[in-house]
C-alpha cells in the first residue's frame, strides 16, 4: 500500500504541494483501501480514544485474515530526523491508545501502522 501511495505522491507537481497536509496522505489510502470489498474502510473512525485516521473493519460476508488502523503523519520536505522521529513517536502513542478501546479490544488480528510521510516519501513505514 505504501508504494501506491508513493507512486500517487511521485506523480504530483510541486504546485500541488502547497497546502499540503496528512488529509491527502489519507485520501490516497481512503481511496485505494475502497478498491477491495474485503474491508470496511472508515476516515476518522470514532472511538472511545479518540478518531483513527483509517480503519480497515469487518465486512459481511467477508473474513480477511487480519484488519488493521492506520496513523498517519505528513512532515514537508527538509523536516530533521528528530522531528520525524518524534512525529513517529506520537503515532505510536496514538495508535496504541486507539487500539486499546473497548470497540477493539475483542477485534481478533488486528494490525496496526504508523506511516509517517516526509514530502513525496514514506520515511517511516511502522507495524506496531
Amino acid at each position: 500500500m505504501v508504494v501506491l501511495i508513493e507512486e500517487s505522491l511521485h506523480a504530483f507537481s510541486n504546485r500541488d504541494y502547497i497546502g499540503f497536509d496528512e488529509k491527502y496522505i489519507k485520501v490516497i489510502l481512503f481511496t485505494y483501501a475502497n478498491m477491495s470489498n474485503l474491508f470496511l474502510v472508515k476516515s476518522e473512525y470514532e472511538v472511545s480514544h479518540g478518531y483513527i485516521d483509517i480503519a480497515l473493519l469487518s465486512r459481511e460476508p467477508w473474513k480477511p485474515e487480519y484488519y488493521a488502523l492506520f496513523e498517519l503523519k505528513y512532515l514537508k520536505v527538509g523536516t530533521t530526523d528528530e522531528k520525524i522521529q518524534i512525529a513517529a513517536d506520537d503515532g505510536m502513542r496514538q495508535i496504541m491508545q486507539y487500539s486499546s478501546s473497548p470497540e477493539l479490544a475483542e477485534v481478533v488480528n488486528l494490525k496496526k501502522w504508523v506511516l509517517v510521510f516526509v514530502g513525496d516519501r514514506c520515511a517511516i513505514n511502522r507495524e506496531v
